[in-house]
């Protein structure tokens, strides 16, 4: 008899259809991956109705480098020349020490020794006033001139058309000037602002701003060699929260500057006096 035929395995019954999915292919102007911006209608800078327009080194900050990468720019004619490390957290010490140092004895010429006596005093002004700024500057500079002005000096974080920005929206008014920018506070302060065209900050009375741009922008005469100038002299010594030269006067009518004859290095607990 014929053999019975082999029963039909069962099919496999079909899963579950698939579920369309929720969102469509994004059409080629949308981009999947970007993240939900503000809230409020953008204006071509990215600024949206419900925010307050801020200056422009806040919205793109400043990319210079908040260090001195040489000190070349020290005019020849300077006098006094301190190089403070803002972020040492043993520079408060270290200016007290240099306060008392100054006041314990005849160390250098009385003038030299007030502007060292001043500098505690000075560097807290100049922190309040830099306080109002989104930028920190690490290194800063006090110069005293031969003529007695004297000027903080500050590297070129920003550039200046970022600087006006950031201190037209604190109150300064700016007056373009030869090699740079003078700034007039809209209320009394301290020190007047000026920024060069290299994009250096200088705090400098309001009364010596002019002259004090020109005298940090000024160029070297051509008799006035490398070695008679404080920046290498500064370079040289050995990293602390301030480094100095204090230079003599000659005896000529117009108070030619001799080369570097004193440096001095302090810390928190000591100040070191050499010649260089």
């Amino acid at each position: 008899s014929p053999s019975p035929s082999p029963s039909p395995s069962p099919s496999p019954s079909p899963g579950p259809s698939p579920s369309p999915s929720p969102n469509p292919d994004p059409s080629p102007n949308q981009n999947p991956a970007a993240e939900p911006g503000p809230t409020g209608t953008q204006d071509a800078e990215g600024i949206t109705a419900s925010e307050s327009p801020r200056p422009l080194a806040e919205r793109e900050p400043c990319g210079g480098s908040s260090r001195f990468d040489h000190l070349d720019f020290i005019p020849h004619d300077v006098r006094l020349a301190l190089w403070l490390d803002l972020s040492d957290p043993t520079l408060r010490e270290a200016t007290t020490r240099l306060e008392t140092w100054a006041r314990s004895g005849n160390h250098l010429a009385p003038t030299d020794l007030l502007a060292l006596r001043s500098v505690a005093f000075e560097l807290a002004i100049v922190r309040s006033t830099l306080a109002k700024l989104p930028v920190r500057p690490t290194h800063a500079i006090k110069l005293t001139r031969i003529s007695g002005e004297s000027a903080w000096v500050f590297p070129a974080m920003c550039k200046p058309g970022q600087w006006k920005s950031l201190w037209e929206s604190r109150g300064v008014d700016f007056t373009p000037h030869l090699r740079g920018r003078i700034g007039r506070a809209r209320r009394p302060q301290a020190f007047a602002v000026v920024v060069t065209d290299a994009g250096q900050l200088l705090l400098s009375s309001p009364q010596q701003a002019v002259d004090t741009l020109r005298w940090i922008t000024q160029t070297t005469p051509p008799l006035a060699s490398r070695s008679s100038r404080p920046g290498p002299t500064l370079q040289k010594l050995a990293p602390a929260p301030i480094r100095g030269t204090v230079r003599g006067v000659g005896p000529s009518a117009d108070a030619t500057p001799r080369a570097p004859e004193t440096a001095i290095r302090v810390t928190s607990t000591t100040v070191e006096r050499s010649a260089p």
